[in-house]
């Protein structure tokens, strides 16, 4: 079980990344707060 966690979060974090930049964009255009809380973050 825990090699499949492993293999899982190996999957997930390339895709996160990926995933995550489409959005982050969005969120730029849409509301100018959740970029301001993000460069804080």
């Amino acid at each position: 079980m825990q090699l499949r966690r492993s293999k899982g979060k190996s999957t997930k974090k390339p895709t996160s990344p990926k995933k995550v930049g489409r959005p982050k964009k969005y969120t730029r255009r849409s509301c100018p707060h959740c970029l301001r809380k993000m460069k804080t973050a």
